[in-house]
């Protein structure tokens, strides 16, 4: 009875840490900044301690120690450039912040991410799937009740569980700082809602909740991320499915995707088109994400094995200022006041590219990069064998998600428990018989 309730403490523990990846716009970043938006690496770091305390901490994967191995060749890189920053008289102060404060927050928050992982490893790694999984199902209804309550609020809503825009707020953006950022984790738990229902579980009941929750975030969104996400996922179930359309149920799938193709074309697509123009032309956010991108990858390629945490606070601006004549060679009337002010503000408010895998081209260079993504591509190779007939929705998933780390959303942590489950079915899980028909 004693190790009944320690499991099911253990599992309120798990559930907790993956329902707390829907939070991440915390009053901790008053104090924290960045390292505060989510709870999640506060409570990681802690909880990491108490457990390796108690000897709990036996488990890692291959996975965690290549990711831990980069972490640790950026640590050397950013000790190693503390010595070399007085050889080109830069100071240990940029931006109005101290060098070594920026290296200890941003080596926390990637160590974070390893004791997150440690945690679920080591909490749930002889789970079932369907105890694993069970969560993100309840997450994403639990993303679909919030989206309608802020939907019937808007443009006051859950303001006292926001710490930015806490007084006004015109589009959903449920837990997070913005609407954008809602669209990796309605990815991640949409994916795994239906993979949970419709695969494990094999109920049709509960995939026709997770498939109208979907296109109630959909239709309420008004995320252009998320629109972009669909237009993208669309093309590529398609060219996953081609070559099953050579027969009566494949042409009928076919016409299913023409006429799909068509209400995107007229509604969906016409709408996301007309919003980023307007965005080009009246505000800064895509010009100014993408320009940001454009320069933390140049960086990357300047400096292939990287930097260090905190180098790019010198680099960045510095190469802002001084590539600005890209822009110009564009003919369009862009709107460039953001990346100005970014570039001339003299401190490092926002001043980062706007990309995970941009920013860190400048921690760990392109080189890292390249074999962050690695990593990850061989993780989900090495679990596709066990995950069966599911296997498209998660080849799509690895698409998306690395095109956003790419170019467009930060590393949040609904993906590093996806990178959990990746491990999780990787290493004991068995494909269940499809019965749904």
């Amino acid at each position: 009875m004693v190790m009944l309730n320690t499991g099911n403490k253990l599992y309120w523990l798990y559930s907790l840490l993956i329902f707390l990846t829907l939070y991440t716009d915390s009053p901790l970043s008053t104090c924290l900044g960045a390292f505060g938006e989510s709870m999640l690496p506060s409570i990681s770091l802690c909880l990491y301690i108490l457990f390796a305390l108690a000897n709990k901490i036996n488990r890692t994967d291959s996975f965690v120690r290549r990711f831990s191995f980069l972490i640790k060749v950026t640590t050397l890189l950013s000790l190693i450039a503390f010595f070399i920053y007085p050889i080109f008289n830069i100071g240990y102060t940029q931006l109005g912040e101290s060098l070594f404060m920026k290296f200890v927050k941003l080596w926390l928050t990637f160590q974070a991410y390893i004791c997150y992982l440690l945690l679920l490893i080591n909490i749930a790694g002889d789970y079932t799937i369907e105890r694993i999984l069970k969560p993100f199902f309840w997450g994403f209804i639990g993303l679909t009740i919030i989206l309608l309550i802020e939907f019937h609020q808007s443009p006051f809503a859950f303001t006292y569980l926001h710490t930015l825009h806490a007084d006004k707020y015109y589009r959903i953006r449920l837990l997070t700082p913005e609407s954008s950022a809602t669209t990796l984790m309605l990815e991640v738990f949409f994916v795994l809602s239906v993979f949970y229902t419709y695969y494990i579980r094999q109920s049709k009941f509960l995939l026709g909740v997770v498939l109208t929750c979907a296109g109630l975030h959909i239709a309420l969104s008004g995320s252009k991320t998320l629109l972009t996400v669909i237009c993208i996922s669309g093309i590529l179930l398609f060219f996953q499915r081609a070559k099953y359309m050579f027969n009566v149920k494949g042409l009928l799938a076919l016409t299913g995707f023409v006429i799909a193709g068509y209400v995107a074309s007229s509604f969906i697509l016409l709408e996301l088109i007309e919003n980023y123009m307007n965005d080009l032309e009246n505000y800064t956010s895509t010009v100014t994400r993408t320009y940001s991108i454009f320069i933390g990858y140049y960086i990357g390629i300047c400096f292939p094995f990287g930097t260090g945490f905190q180098t790019y606070m010198y680099l960045f601006p510095k190469m802002m200022r001084n590539n600005l004549f890209l822009i110009d060679m564009i003919n369009m009337p862009l709107n460039l006041d953001e990346i100005i002010g970014l570039a001339t503000s003299g401190n490092d408010n926002a001043v980062a590219a706007k990309s995970f895998l941009g920013q860190c081209s400048m921690y760990w260079g392109i080189i890292g990069t390249y074999f962050f993504i690695k990593n990850y591509v061989e993780l989900y190779s090495r679990s596709i064998p066990n995950i069966g007939q599911g296997n498209t929705l998660f080849r799509i998933l690895l698409i998306i998600i690395v095109i956003q780390l790419l170019f467009s959303s930060g590393l949040d942590y609904c993906v590093v428990a996806l990178f959990f489950v990746h491990i999780r079915i990787k290493n004991d899980y068995k494909p269940v018989k499809l019965k749904i028909r």
